[in-house]
């Protein structure tokens, strides 16, 4: 989630833009510019998933619970968006 964020912001002293906020469910991005869409980014600890959220797609839900087949999802989903 924050390589993301990184890839995506322009770079503040000490990596600034790349926090994590507290949800009430877990933690989140806040928006992400990612070329022509924007889109945030949260771990539910609480449902085990990892929520993309964005302006145009909507939503998308990844179980976490097995963590490479996540972050291979979670890759394919982002590449699909440029």
């Amino acid at each position: 989630m924050g390589k993301v964020r990184v890839a995506a912001t322009p770079w503040l002293n000490h990596s600034w833009h790349v926090p994590l906020y507290v949800s009430a469910a877990g933690l989140g991005t806040s928006l992400i510019d990612v070329g022509d869409e924007v889109l945030e980014i949260e771990f539910d600890f609480i449902a085990d998933m990892l929520i993309v959220r964005t302006g145009r797609s909507g939503r998308r839900e990844i179980n976490s619970s097995h963590s490479r087949s996540a972050h291979s999802t979670a890759s394919c989903l982002l590449r699909s968006m440029n």
